[in-house]
């Protein structure tokens, strides 16, 4: 069940991408990028404590040259972000008026890490990741 609604998401974000393209968006470099975590990646981020109403949230970023060029599932966020030739993930995210570090690590098609913010009631928690492959969705690390 899970999968599936992974899939459809999935479906969704590239629907998203594709009609950017037509719209005169390169999408090239976001699908064939230049180092190997460049592609759509698939977060499930946690919250742990607070008072957050969202305990999880799951969210799709599309790398190129390893620095995020687009981010959804987040109201009109503000980012940037990169991962490092070794897999370490720093990336800093704005939304709500308030400010997320995050960072971690990926290696392959999965990795995971911790956020902290600055707001009181979503203080920070823990994300795990996955990269989008072919049509479907590879599975999330154990």
């Amino acid at each position: 069940m899970r999968q599936k609604k992974n899939i459809r998401a999935m479906q969704a974000l590239r629907s998203v991408i594709l009609g950017m393209s037509s719209l005169g968006a390169s999408i090239t470099p976001v699908l064939a990028g230049n180092s190997p975590f460049d592609g759509i990646w698939v977060i499930d981020a946690s919250v742990e404590g607070g008072l957050c109403p969202s305990r999880g949230k799951k969210l799709f970023i599309a790398l190129e040259d390893a620095r995020i060029v687009k981010l959804l599932g987040l109201p009109s966020p503000t980012y940037s972000g990169h991962v490092e030739q070794d897999g370490r993930a720093e990336i800093t995210l704005k939304v709500y008026g308030a400010t997320a570090n995050i960072g971690g690590k990926i290696a392959g098609l999965a990795g995971g890490g911790s956020w902290a913010s600055d707001s009181i009631l979503c203080p920070g928690g823990v994300w795990k990741a996955y990269k989008a492959e072919g049509e479907g969705v590879a599975a999330p690390a154990k």
